[in-house]
């Protein structure tokens, strides 16, 4: 069942940046399929959403050691249905720094709307959806491992002193995977101010907490930020237990 939202009574027709970074490591090519489908799902339920038409922007970013912007800020009504899909899984997970692109991109994003007066918009969703943590691979130079921790300690403070000025809403999935790859938790909670918002998923098709409901989470807590309802309150509803 949908989360209950109130409608918004008004409101001035804007920009609302969501941001959806995808981990496609190695470690991932046993959930592909699982990622591949969710997403599908999320963008023709997305479109079929009235309000959400001529106001959604969507960015999103692929990554394993390294990152790639795969949809760059397309209104919603002109993303197809697998333009989120993962061709193929493969690399280590240079996680700090694909959050590093996507909050760089956003910044540069809000600035470009912010010099017309003719723009406005909601500070940006970003979701994070990864089956591990930050890893270097095995056998990687220290320096390759150094610079894994420093953007990976970098984009966590980037996040959270954006949290704290209300200029961002971060939320992430750690995937477990059943019979493969787990992501560190406790890693994914130092990103962010409101550990609340770091979400175990499972690789469970039939579960009530897996890869499925989670992007059904990103498209509730879109609908959400438009109307002014507290993004802690859709996370209440459709994860905890």
């Amino acid at each position: 069942m949908a989360f209950q939202i109130n409608p918004r009574a008004s409101g001035p027709k804007t920009h609302l940046p969501v941001c959806i970074v995808i981990d496609r490591s190695e470690s991932t090519s046993d959930i592909r399929d699982l990622l591949n489908q969710g997403a599908q799902s999320l963008i023709r339920s997305m479109k079929r959403e009235l309000t959400l038409r001529g106001i959604v922007e969507l960015l999103v970013i692929q990554f394993s050691n390294e990152t790639e912007v795969t949809v760059s800020f397309k209104p919603l009504e002109q993303v197809r249905e697998h333009d989120l899909d993962i061709g193929k899984s493969e690399g280590f997970t240079a996680t700090g720094q694909a959050l590093l692109t996507a909050l760089d991109l956003l910044d540069q994003k809000k600035m470009e709307w912010k010099q017309s007066k003719a723009e406005k918009y909601f500070q940006p969703l970003l979701f994070l959806l990864t089956d591990g943590y930050p890893d270097a691979g095995i056998g990687a130079p220290p320096e390759v491992e150094r610079e894994i921790a420093e953007t990976y300690a970098q984009a966590a403070q980037e996040i959270r002193e954006r949290e704290r000025a209300k200029k961002l809403v971060f939320v992430a999935a750690g995937i477990q995977q059943q019979n493969g790859a787990r992501a560190n938790l406790e890693e994914l909670r130092r990103l962010t101010c409101f550990p609340d918002h770091v979400l175990r998923a499972s690789d469970f098709s039939d579960g009530s907490q897996n890869i499925s409901q989670f992007y059904q989470l990103i498209h509730e807590s879109t609908k959400a930020m438009y109307t002014g309802t507290p993004i802690d309150d859709v996370i209440n509803q459709l994860w905890k237990i």
